[in-house]
């Protein structure tokens, strides 16, 4: 056997959380791309590219544990695993420490906080965030670029991404490997795509567009009906497309305006209340809402981390306020705090709050000592709400009150993405957003923002595409699913199975079939 066939056989033996080999849970697809990532021969850079969920992190790390395993990771070149931040990087090493652990390697690989040593050779992994300085200088035996596509568009991210992929050709042999989702064309990672694509001595291109096999279909089909179809198609079919920018249709606005006006508190419930602060030229805007069960009873316990209530339950919007300023009278910041605190009184919960335009707000709500919760918005934040607005609308579970401002603004408010992906609440000039942005404020509250647990456990992206797919299982009492294709599948095919490798996924075929693998 070759020391790739060694590493192979490494990797189809470490132990997934459902305790099974990898090499009998991979499909494939994935056994395709490990055994060309891991091969001694043909093109040294890969470009694997897959919808969300199809286990391109864990499937990664376990190579790189293989490679560390067997003694191909030299010493003084270390193997790589590079994302887009701390976060992302930290869920690569909580892969191999878990492969470690579940596959009695404890023994030969010490994890620690940023890499996995190997303990005989000295030898390691090590996982590194884009948004750290000081990768030039590295001398990498292996390297992968995680999620790619979801990197920042800006200048610090691009010089990362060189600083690393110029190193490669200092060590011989160096392998290079990017895992991502497409994203939109408009960013840089799509000219590295591209340049892949034609590149084809040196690179081997993977692509589907097909979802993991084991996730369950009702899911993606909830996930179509939430997304703009520009996100599902990046997101879940795994095509470089640009974004469309409407928030909600009309179809989807009307289902969810069924409440005539306010709603009186509810013993028992908890709500939150939200704020968005506008003095003078925007409005300030506060939201009542509460989170209502699959059963139609409202929320009476507070949200764990391992529920997922945006698959079953909705939200309710009890109530909805505005102060308009001007420039000679802005707005009250007195009167806010009365009826905030009132509010409160009467729907007791947590006050959210974007601390940046209201810092005086703040302290006047603080002196009532009101629960308060500080949303900041950044890059990354403005994304979540958007995304949580744009799901709760689109897969109709909000209820909205009958208000006419309120609804003309969500027909005219738009969803822009910047060129990595990231999507964030706009509008056209001589409109208005902010009560949009109170209402994603809510929603990301009673919704998404208990997707993870707090504290030291942090779900991966794989593992959130399990727990919803169980709850889906659950609530409509569908049975566990079967693997749609793979070694254990009969004859079916990566063709069958709506798989491109090794070339232009988006270049026709005469026969109207994809192109089978030469690594299969």
């Amino acid at each position: 056997m070759t020391a790739a066939d060694d590493a192979l056989a490494v990797l189809f033996g470490l132990r997934n959380e459902d305790g099974r080999p990898w090499g009998v849970a991979a499909d494939e697809l994935q056994v395709a791309d490990a055994r060309a990532v891991l091969s001694a021969d043909g093109p040294r850079r890969h470009w694997l590219g897959r919808p969300r969920g199809y286990s391109k992190t864990q499937d990664v790390a376990g190579m790189m544990l293989a490679d560390l395993v067997t003694g191909r990771i030299p010493l003084a070149s270390p193997a790589y695993l590079a994302a887009a931040d701390g976060d992302q990087a930290g869920l690569a090493l909580d892969s191999i420490a878990g492969y470690v652990e579940r596959s009695a390697l404890t023994a030969l690989v010490d994890v620690q906080g940023r890499r996995a040593i190997h303990k005989g050779t000295g030898a390691s992994v090590e996982v590194l965030a884009a948004d750290a300085a000081g990768a030039f200088g590295l001398r990498p035996s292996r390297l992968v670029l995680d999620e790619l596509a979801q990197w920042g568009d800006t200048r610090q991210a691009r010089k990362f991404y060189e600083a690393l992929t110029t190193a490669l050709p200092k060590v011989a042999g160096s392998v290079g490997v990017v895992i991502t989702t497409a994203g939109t064309p408009g960013h840089w990672s799509h000219a590295v795509y591209q340049r892949a694509l034609k590149e084809r001595k040196l690179w081997r291109v993977s692509m589907t567009h097909t979802p993991a096999p084991w996730i369950d279909r009702q899911l993606i089909e909830a996930e179509r009906r939430a997304l703009t179809d520009s996100a599902f198609r990046r997101l879940w079919e795994n095509r470089w497309t640009e974004a469309e920018d409407a928030l909600v249709t009309a179809e989807d606005l009307d289902a969810a305006a069924v409440l005539d006006g306010q709603l009186a508190p509810v013993a028992g419930v908890r709500y939150v209340v939200t704020l968005d602060v506008g003095l003078v030229n925007d409005r300030t805007v506060a939201v009542v809402a509460h989170r209502e069960e699959p059963t139609g009873q409202p929320a009476t316990e507070g949200l764990t981390g391992l529920e997922l209530p945006w698959l079953g339950g909705r939200v309710v919007v009890d109530c909805l306020l505005r102060w308009q300023g001007s420039r000679r009278k802005p707005v009250d910041l007195d009167e806010i705090t009365e009826t905030i605190a009132d509010l409160h009184r009467r729907y007791p919960g947590t006050i959210s709050i974007d601390p940046a335009k209201a810092e005086h707000l703040l302290q006047r709500l603080r002196k009532r000592e009101l629960p308060i919760t500080e949303f900041n918005f950044t890059t990354g934040s403005v994304g979540l709400l958007a995304g949580s607005l744009l799901r709760a609308l689109r897969s109709r579970r909000i209820s909205l009150p009958k208000d006419p401002v309120l609804l003309d603004e969500l027909a005219n408010v738009r969803i822009v993405e910047n060129s990595a992906g990231v999507p964030r609440l706009d509008h056209d000039s001589g409109k208005h957003d902010d009560q949009a942005v109170a209402l994603a404020l809510a929603v990301h509250a009673l919704t998404d923002a208990v997707r993870r647990p707090i504290g030291p456990r942090i779900f991966s992206d794989d593992e959130m595409a399990e727990l919803r797919a169980r709850q889906v299982r659950e609530q409509f009492g569908l049975p566990e699913p079967m693997p749609a294709f793979g070694p254990w599948a009969g004859d079916t095919t990566m063709a069958a199975a709506g798989i491109v490798t090794d070339g232009d996924p988006d270049e026709p075929r005469p026969n109207g079939k994809t192109k089978r693998s030469p690594f299969a």
